[in-house]
């Protein structure tokens, strides 16, 4: 994949560092993140209803996710977004390269 994105011309920025674990609960897949300089990360997906809008669909994931009796925070920045606006060093974040190019990968 990555030779894939450097051929489209895609620069890397950042390597991001996690280990994901992956399982399913009902109709939900789950996966927990341990992002190195982050912390963890609870990500949730599933099917929205036909009728459903995607707005309560999310709503619906997040009472699910508030349910577990532990603190949530909603998140919609991506790992590479989050781990510049914390400020982490180049060395923790595995900085590999940056230019002028305006395309991401990540």
């Amino acid at each position: 994949m990555h030779d894939a994105l450097l051929s489209m011309g895609f620069t890397p920025t950042v390597r991001i560092a996690k280990t994901r674990r992956t399982g399913s609960w009902d109709t939900v897949t789950l996966c927990v993140d341990v992002a190195d300089g982050l912390g963890i990360f609870l990500e949730l997906e599933t099917m929205a209803g036909e009728d459903e809008p995607g707005a309560a669909t999310q709503e619906r994931l997040y009472e699910w996710a508030s349910s577990l009796g532990v603190a949530v925070e909603r998140v919609t920045q991506a790992y590479d977004s989050l781990l510049r606006d914390a400020g982490v060093p180049a060395s923790v974040a595995g900085v590999s390269c940056r230019s002028g190019a305006s395309k991401r990968s990540g």
